[in-house]
């Protein structure tokens, strides 16, 4: 009797560490009634919080965020001091 050649696709010992789920798609739940129908509509659901996107897009998102942030603090506190200054010169 033959035995079946080796195929690592059905070996269960290379494939002992992988994750139940590769990407958690159904935790996706829209909030309101327009971002369901838009889900049903595209067929497949968008994603809703930044820990659902890729890394690749997580990190450069988060960076533009602090910087828009930051750089929007600094504008308003140099406005704030620079009404203050006008303010106490008389201008």
């Amino acid at each position: 009797m033959k035995s079946k050649p080796y195929n690592p696709y059905e070996d269960a010992a290379l494939h002992a560490t992988q994750p139940n789920r590769m990407l958690i798609l159904e935790d996706r739940k829209p909030f309101n009634d327009a971002i369901h129908h838009f889900d049903v509509v595209q067929g497949v659901s968008t994603p809703k919080r930044l820990d659902h996107y890729p890394g690749r897009i997580k990190n450069p998102f988060r960076l533009y965020v602090i910087v828009s942030v930051g750089s929007m603090a600094v504008l308003l506190a140099y406005s704030f001091i620079q009404n203050i200054w006008a303010a106490l010169n008389g201008g």
